[in-house]
């Protein structure tokens, strides 16, 4: 008797829960209903923060770079003609010795000079911002930003849970938690790919902002592959931004048509399926997103690095965060 009791209170308790995170989706999609869709810009908020922390760094770094680069020049200097001397070299190999070292570090301090200027100019963020052009354009999609990407999530949440106005909830109540469930997934699955966008484009203002340091180690032979590495991991931060563009481009202009199917979502003839439907999509859209830096880094090593394990290990990452959000 004290067993069925338990469980009668652990069924009420959790309808309960159901009820309520229901009733708090439900007011939460009457509230962004009005607000209309364009409300969300907090997480483009983000980017414009560190968009000019950018500048600050570089500021305070492109000194400390020069300096560097002067004192290994001094160094390397020093060490050539020391050994010049030792070898009691002649004319032709100091003249030679004295062309060789000017080309160099006239070279690598062109690359100081103006591989980053101050305000975020230079030739480094121009190789940047050339594969966040190509990708704008190739993409058909204009200028993205973490903002729009989390507001077509929400935008379909709305939708999803919006279409359980006309439904009877106590009457269709396990079709009703599916949506809402569904709801989340969708949710978190947006979300995370516009973390992805967001960390990759931090990731181009670090390598600008911080990375102008690697520019002062040109001065001597012994630490110039430093900037080598350097301008090679720009071209990759590029190369990241460019596959992220092209692959969330093909994802948002896809998922358009989810937002008519989650619109009447509740009144199709298995809403459950539905929305089920819609947050696998999300999810496989997610997944692609979410592997753009290995698609990427194979894209520039040459060597395949992708599979279908990686995909199912973001998908199931996705779900328990769902189930995670439900529990609590």
């Amino acid at each position: 008797m004290r067993g069925g009791c338990g469980r009668q209170q652990r069924f009420f308790r959790v309808l309960g829960h159901a009820i309520l995170i229901a009733a708090v989706l439900f007011t939460m999609t009457a509230i962004v209903h009005a607000q209309g869709p364009n409300s969300v810009n907090a997480p483009s908020s983000i980017l414009d923060e560190y968009k000019r922390l950018q500048n600050s760094w570089i500021t305070k770094l492109l000194g400390a770079a020069q300096r560097l680069f002067f004192l290994l020049a001094g160094i390397e200097v020093a060490w050539s003609f020391t050994l010049l001397a030792i070898e009691k070299a002649d004319f032709q190999a100091l003249t030679s010795t004295i062309v060789r070292k000017i080309m160099w570090i006239g070279i690598f301090y062109a690359i100081l000079l103006y591989g980053v200027t101050p305000g975020g100019g230079g030739w480094i963020p121009a190789i940047i911002d050339s594969f966040h052009i190509l990708g704008q354009n190739a993409s058909s999609v204009g200028p993205l930003g973490p903002s729009a990407i989390v507001g077509f999530g929400v935008n379909m949440c709305v939708d999803l849970l919006y279409s359980l106005k006309g439904a009877d909830f106590l009457t269709s109540f396990a079709s009703s938690m599916a949506l809402v469930f569904c709801a989340a997934i969708i949710f978190i699955a947006y979300l995370a790919i516009a973390i992805q966008f967001v960390v990759a484009m931090v990731e181009s203002y670090l390598v600008i902002g911080a990375g102008v340091i690697f520019l002062g180690f040109g001065g001597s032979r012994w630490t110039a592959a430093y900037v080598e590495r350097y301008v090679a991991y720009a071209v990759s931060v590029g190369m990241k931004i460019l596959v992220l563009y092209l692959l969330v481009g093909a994802g948002m202009t896809v998922s358009q048509g989810w937002i008519a199917v989650a619109q009447n979502a509740a009144t199709s003839p298995d809403p459950a399926r539905t929305g089920f439907d819609l947050a696998a999509a999300a999810v496989m859209f997610l997944c692609v997103c979410w592997m753009s830096p290995k698609i990427s880094s194979a894209m520039l090593g040459g060597v395949a690095s992708m599979s279908g394990g990686d995909l199912a290990g973001v998908g199931m990452g996705v779900g328990l965060a769902a189930v995670g959000a439900g529990v609590v």
